[in-house]
């Protein structure tokens, strides 16, 4: 005789027991279905798939293709067994609380959003979007292929951009020292630094602009300079002193930050714009009628 399955129910998520049939839960997903109402359901660890963790997100992407919005993944428990991963596919929320998971991976032509939660290491090949108060552990290497749009988050351990992806960082710490690797950008990494805290940067590539960012050493190889880093109308400046770098053309840099300068004025915002600081402290100053002036 074959029982049903169970469609486990949980009144509580802080005491994460199938009320039914008293199993732990590990994931709950939630939705917003066409008709205005809450989708939701919840998993165990262990599945007739691979684990559970991919019953859920596979459960979550089909409401997602059924029209609902607001994809959701919370975690409920922390990842314990030993070889599991949780492979992120479609469009969704990760949730994970106070909990950690490891073994994370967001795949080709996903989108996820990070939105709290601890992790132990990740794979991004496709896009990932980390928000404020989640935390990537120090005892395992984030490695991105795709896109990762750092807004945020706490990077404990290193951080490798390979190939062509894509790095935009416009907040976060990346805490890993020089010695474990730090954030390696490699040779056709593109994207744009506007914010963030860095321990240890190491270029490859000119191709990640900088406008902003604070960096304890920061560091290009080869025949390429700080310098080029630079967005248009950016300049290094001391983290402390707040003095202009006077010699950009280096490969490394210690305790500075990449300050933006623009002063716009006159009819359409046509008017001097102040874009950067030269080697002998001289102000170059770039006219709305295309015209240059040096000011000394």
């Amino acid at each position: 005789m074959q029982f049903p399955e169970c469609v486990h129910q949980c009144a509580d998520d802080s005491n994460p027991v199938c009320s039914v049939c008293h199993k732990d839960l590990y994931t709950k997903i939630t939705a917003q279905s066409t008709d205005g109402t809450t989708k939701t359901a919840y998993f165990t660890e262990d599945s007739a798939l691979e684990n559970g963790y991919v019953e859920a997100i596979q459960t979550l992407n089909g409401w997602s293709n059924e029209g609902c919005t607001e994809p959701t993944l919370t975690l409920l428990r922390d990842m314990y067994a030993y070889g599991t991963s949780m492979p992120l596919t479609g469009t969704l929320t990760l949730e994970g609380g106070t909990h950690t998971a490891k073994n994370v991976t967001v795949a080709e032509n996903a989108n996820v959003t990070f939105a709290s939660g601890s992790y132990q290491g990740a794979t991004i090949d496709g896009t990932a979007t980390v928000k404020e108060g989640v935390t990537f552990a120090d005892d395992a290497t984030v490695t991105v292929n795709g896109t990762l749009n750092a807004k945020g988050g706490t990077f404990t351990g290193n951080v490798k951009f390979n190939g062509s992806s894509i790095a935009n960082i416009s907040g976060g710490s990346f805490n890993n020292e020089k010695k474990y690797g730090g954030v390696t950008f490699d040779y056709n990494v593109t994207g744009t630094i506007t914010g963030g805290t860095f321990t240890f940067a190491d270029f490859y590539t000119t191709k990640v602009k900088l406008s902003g960012g604070t960096f304890t050493m920061i560091k290009t190889n080869g025949d390429r300079k700080l310098a080029d880093l630079l967005a248009e109308g950016a300049a290094y400046y001391g983290a402390s002193d707040n003095q202009a770098v006077t010699n950009d053309s280096v490969n490394t840099l210690e305790n500075v930050k990449v300050v933006s300068h623009t002063h716009d004025g006159g009819k359409d915002g046509k008017g001097d714009q102040l874009v950067m600081l030269t080697d002998d402290e001289r102000i170059k100053v770039f006219q709305g009628n295309g015209n240059t002036l040096i000011h000394t």
